[in-house]
């Protein structure tokens, strides 16, 4: 795990950037490659594995709400994908593309963070990808829920040009279906306890 195709880790000028994904990991991704001036076709940012990360000194990590998380992967990975053909990633780890959000919570938190290959990379821990065996790899953790605050932080931290990354929030529209049953909140809270934990979230 923690593999440079994982595109959780980019170094950018002398500092490394740790984004999860579904924690507006491509808006991050955007605004960096602007700051650099360059796109996705001629991309001249810095795809690490997390061993490599703790040779920078400015490390930057985002999160997000472990129980908002889940809720825009199932949209982001069924809801809004209903009308193509079924992720192979998803499908190997178990998944149907006919399965309720509780369903989807359900099986997902029965997959370890160290199988989540592939697409399974969306909803594994948080923790996972942004600790090592000395513990939390960024000195800055800002969150999806106060992005534009935090932004404030990494502009100091980094350079004062970079803008703020445009969020997708879950808007109504892809709600449909993303509903929480008591089983489902209480096995995403148990699965995703170390999150709840180490970033300060309520469940």
């Amino acid at each position: 795990m923690g593999t440079k195709a994982d595109h959780v880790y980019v170094a950018v000028q002398d500092a490394v950037f740790m984004m999860p994904h579904k924690v507006a990991s491509s808006s991050i991704k955007e605004a960096l490659r602007s700051a650099i001036h360059c796109t996705r076709r001629d991309d001249r940012l810095d795809f690490m594995a997390k061993k490599e990360t703790r040779k920078f000194n400015r490390r930057i990590g985002f999160v997000r709400h472990p129980l908002t998380r889940l809720e825009s992967c199932y949209a982001d990975k069924f809801i809004l994908r209903a009308a193509y053909p079924f992720l192979p990633d998803l499908i190997a780890l178990g998944f149907r593309a006919e399965m309720t959000f509780a369903e989807f919570v359900e099986r997902a938190c029965k997959i370890p963070d160290e199988m989540a290959d592939g697409d399974g990379k969306h909803f594994r821990s948080q923790y996972f990808d942004l600790a090592d065996e000395d513990g939390l790899i960024p000195n800055f953790i800002g969150r999806f829920e106060t992005m534009a605050e935090d932004w404030q932080c990494v502009r100091d931290m980094s350079w004062a040009g970079i803008k703020l990354p445009a969020l997708n929030h879950l808007r109504e529209s892809k709600r449909d279906g993303v509903e929480w049953t008591e089983q489902a909140r209480s096995a995403a809270i148990a699965r995703y306890a170390t999150d709840f934990k180490a970033f300060g979230y309520k469940p």
